[in-house]
């Protein structure tokens, strides 16, 4: 039975070295120089095609068959979405040809878009308004419709990969709903009220998906049932709560919003300057 864990954890590595120099070098790249939004040439980043058959034995290791068409598109952008970072680290001229040194610049490179995001502190009226603006997000909920993709086992970090290309590639519920395994309730839940949802998932998984926002994907939220990613799609709601009640997860939030924009605000920066040619 098909689950994108095995399939993302062969692509993604485990390296967990520092290098000062590099980490300092691209800081003031990304805080002190800027991507002309026009006038520049992408630089292609091509996929053989020897290249490609590489990522299809690699896949038919694991699983003892040919990837699909939706299988080998995930991998292929994967990928791309490594090499760009490569590509930015060799600019630079540290990038060796070793396969585990790419590992470790890729990792560098995530690690730095994710120290260099700077703010200041919000205050109270900054606050307010982002709770007046997600008020949806801070209310009573009476009747909620999600999708799920299930997991019997899976590793965290593994599936928080998979959320990320999700949204990366702003991927449907229809679409996406193909991965994963099949889960003898079906893969959504419509105008359920949360007591239904306590019946089918437990009351964790509620009390986790009640606090998440519409119209994305997030995860991975344990159930009694597995392990789950999850997307809303609609949400009824009675009344709000006080701002005063929720204000310490608004100001949570608030800060998980800042930095996931800084961060794919970094990522499109470079991705802006490549683009993916497969052979």
């Amino acid at each position: 039975m098909f689950s994108l864990k095995k399939v993302l954890k062969y692509m993604l590595g485990e390296p967990y070295i520092h290098f000062i120099v590099l980490g300092s070098l691209l800081y003031l790249l990304y805080t002190n120089t800027s991507t002309p939004s026009n006038g520049y040439t992408q630089k292609p980043i091509v996929i053989t095609a020897i290249e490609k058959e590489k990522l299809k034995k690699e896949f038919y290791l694991i699983w003892e068959r040919n990837a699909s068409n939706q299988e080998l598109g995930l991998i292929i952008d994967k990928y791309f979405y490594d090499e760009a970072l490569l590509y930015e680290a060799e600019a630079l001229d540290i990038a060796r040809n070793d396969s585990e040194i790419r590992k470790k610049l890729i990792h560098k490179m995530k690690l730095i878009m994710h120290s260099s995001t700077q703010f200041t502190e919000p205050t109270e009226e900054i606050l307010s308004l982002y709770y007046q603006k997600n008020i949806e997000e801070y209310s009573h909920i009476t009747v909620l419709s999600f999708a799920h993709i299930y997991f019997l086992k899976g590793e965290t970090k593994v599936l928080e990969e998979v959320v990320k290309q999700l949204n990366r590639l702003h991927i449907p519920p229809k679409d996406a709903l193909q991965y994963g395994e099949a889960f003898n309730k079906g893969n959504q839940m419509l105008h359920a009220t949360p007591t239904e949802i306590i019946e089918t998932f437990g009351r964790y998984f509620t009390r986790e998906l009640l606090q998440k926002p519409k119209g994305k994907w997030f995860g991975p939220i344990h159930s009694k049932e597995g392990m789950h990613i999850l997307y809303i799609k609609e949400k009824v709601i009675a009344k709000a709560y006080p701002f005063e009640d929720v204000e310490s997860r608004v100001y949570q939030d608030y800060l998980r919003q800042r930095k996931n924009d800084s961060i794919e605000k970094s990522y499109q920066k470079i991705l802006s300057q490549y683009r993916v040619e497969i052979q």
